[in-house]
């Protein structure tokens, strides 16, 4: 009783999630094989594209079936995206150095490497944060927005007198001292007037102390042992987050605010009925390009302390102005002797119509952790981890914050020899009455 009551604590607390964590979903080797098998038709056919569509569906089946990147990186071979072609053909070999699918992929690398690509012009960012995009560096105008990238070139401006009535020479208007006496020529420039609330550092995550969003949870899954499943069965629940004000608990950078999450999920598992109360503060905020991390607090027992994970340095969670395409390392998150190696990905912008309404233009973020590593442990035992996959995909709305979250989650564990299949998947969306300053 004392081993069951703890894979089902395990369970549960697997299940623990706010608007931000990270969670992911990896399925049987047997549905990565049906969609490869689809897509070499596809590719049989001419049809690269759906070759790369399936593939990519294949690899979130299973990240590790070497056949569906083989295939992806023929595909791309084929559509000259020779970039994506290596990168798959080098997974391949990552994940299996010898066999069929190696050979070819080593072959299609040396073909990639002799037919190497024009050299690409030099390119410049254009500084307009509206656009930030690259262009070409030799031209006056940014070709996307038409921002001035050059300022026009200018006649030497003419010498000024130095105000030193003991001195009164002339020197170089552009100088900050005079060359003959040291007195200061110039005021010290002002500090930059910060960005407006409506700016993009503030667009698609607002901060504002008094912000507070309520969003119904739909949770699904099971935990396998030992040839026995035990279901995830009618779980639903709420998450409620709310800008609480400016930390104090963080004293290495200014802004930072704190985030108070509270999720509450009632459900069975492997019918047993099960209650979830999960507290996490997060201590947050902008700093330069990147929202930060700093520290995050979970409490599962409000009669025990909270669990402090501090991050030095912390962790990248977004973008102040995401362009589609735009992918970075988010950093390791870490949960007592659990470690996250996590990325994250603006994949593209469109409209998400959820129980608060419609919403234009959102950010779609794909944050997922391929590798998680290290150890569980519940009511006194301890899990190892032996393989996983976690995806979550968030669509953020300009001015109002995430408005729906969809993430499953596949992980393997180990218990005193015996291997543990745990999956879950989970929904969130937002509801009708949230506040955000605007």
């Amino acid at each position: 009783m004392k081993t069951q009551k703890a894979l089902i604590s395990v369970f549960a607390a697997s299940c623990l999630l706010t608007v931000w964590t990270m969670s992911g979903l990896r399925a049987q080797t047997e549905t990565a094989k049906a969609l490869v098998k689809q897509a070499e038709a596809a590719f049989n056919k001419g049809d690269y594209e759906k070759t790369v569509t399936l593939c990519r569906k294949a690899i979130a089946a299973d990240a590790k079936y070497v056949r569906a990147y083989t295939w992806l990186g023929t595909a791309y071979a084929k559509l000259k995206k020779d970039d994506l072609a290596r990168e798959a053909f080098k997974k391949v070999l990552a994940l299996q150095p010898k066999g069929p699918d190696a050979d070819l992929a080593r072959e299609a690398l040396k073909k990639l490497e002799s037919s190497s690509p024009p050299e690409k012009p030099a390119t410049v960012t254009c500084s307009n944060p509206q656009c930030g995009k690259e262009t070409d560096a030799t031209a006056a105008f940014c070709k996307h927005c038409g921002t001035k990238l050059k300022a026009e070139p200018q006649d030497k401006p003419a010498p000024i007198t130095c105000p030193n009535p003991q001195c009164a020479k002339d020197t170089e208007a552009t100088a900050a001292f005079c060359k003959f006496c040291g007195t200061k020529l110039k005021a010290e420039p002002s500090t930059p007037t910060p960005p407006p609330s409506s700016s993009p550092v503030t667009t698609y995550i607002p901060l504002t102390a008094g912000n507070r969003w309520t969003y119904t949870s739909v949770t699904q899954g099971f935990m396998e042992v030992s040839g026995t499943r035990l279901p995830l069965q009618d779980t639903r629940g709420t998450l409620t987050v709310e800008i609480i004000g400016p930390s104090d608990q963080v004293a290495i950078a200014a802004n930072v605010m704190v985030q108070r999450s509270v999720l509450s999920e009632r459900g069975t598992i492997g019918g047993q009925f099960n209650e979830l109360h999960i507290t996490e503060t997060w201590h947050l905020g902008w700093a330069g390009d990147w929202l930060l991390l700093y520290q995050a607090e979970t409490q599962e027992d409000p009669t025990e302390d909270a669990k402090v994970q501090r991050y030095s340095p912390p962790l990248r969670l977004f973008r102040k102005t995401p362009r589609g395409g735009d992918g970075w390392d988010v950093g390791v998150q870490r949960a007592e002797r659990l470690s996250l190696p996590t990325r994250a990905r603006v994949v593209e912008f469109e409209d998400v119509t959820v129980p608060a309404g419609t919403f234009k233009g959102c950010a779609k973020l794909i944050v997922e952790v391929t590798e998680p590593r290290g150890q569980i442990e519940s009511e006194g035992l301890v899990l190892n981890v032996r393989g996983g996959h976690i995806v979550e995909t968030r669509w953020l709305a300009p001015g109002v914050g995430i408005v729906k979250s969809e993430l499953t989650m596949t992980m393997t564990l180990e218990l005193m020899g015996n291997l543990l299949q745990m999956q879950r998947t989970h929904t969130y969306v937002l509801q009708p009455g949230y506040q955000v300053a605007k």
